[in-house]
């Protein structure tokens, strides 16, 4: 059986770095999600929104922002697979139109989660899923 064509030392080099290149890269872009906003809208209005600011800690802002008298509550919740598959609450917080936004740190991680924003005196709800 004839032998085929082995690398040169450069071909070999090239295919290392070029290999490591790639993992450096893949593995780069799976360490951090984006950040995740989720907008509250009513009557042709941003009543508010929730942000999940994606650094270590995990942070989550909630704020007011058009001043009709009333606020919003913003939630996070975590998809639960055993024993029931259902959405657990894990903290909230709200924001009432005072100056600055409602904050609260939560460390995620491999999970589904949602992000909901409620606005008090039934200007509705949005919700949006994520994952970490």
């Amino acid at each position: 059986m004839k032998r085929g064509k082995s690398l040169s030392r450069a071909g070999r080099i090239g295919l290392s770095l070029g290999t490591a290149s790639a993992l450096v890269v893949g593995f780069s872009g799976l360490a951090y999600a984006d950040d995740t906003t989720v907008t509250l809208n009513h009557g042709g209005h941003k009543m508010g929104y929730m942000k999940h600011e994606d650094e270590e800690p995990d942070s989550f802002k909630v704020c007011d922002t058009y001043a009709n008298g009333h606020g919003v509550t913003g939630s996070l919740y975590m998809w639960l697979v055993y024993p029931v598959n259902k959405w657990r609450k894990l903290d909230e917080v709200s924001d009432g139109g005072a100056a600055g936004c409602g904050k609260f740190e939560h460390d995620i991680n491999n999970n589904r989660y949602q992000l909901r924003i409620e606005g008090h005196g039934g200007t509705g709800i949005e919700l949006k899923n994520f994952t970490e």
